[in-house]
């Protein structure tokens, strides 16, 4: 998630939006877990585990991706 996908998660979290934060890092899962609906660590780049978390049925989805994933 970075630094911006914290900030913008808990932003839209505090509006009063439901907000999944994945994240491969346990630590960051953790750490952002009691400010969003839901904290989930998973690979992103897998389908399935995605659509395991209900991602293809959201209205809208914000990919943050930082440096380091590629």
């Amino acid at each position: 998630m970075g630094r911006f996908g914290q900030k913008l998660a808990t932003a839209i979290a505090m509006s009063g939006a439901e907000v999944i934060a994945i994240d491969r890092d346990i630590e960051t899962v953790e750490m952002i877990a009691g400010q969003v609906s839901h904290a989930v660590r998973l690979d992103s780049t897998g389908e399935d585990a995605l659509r395991a978390q209900g991602i293809d049925k959201v209205a809208v989805g914000v990919v943050s991706i930082g440096p380091g994933t590629g």
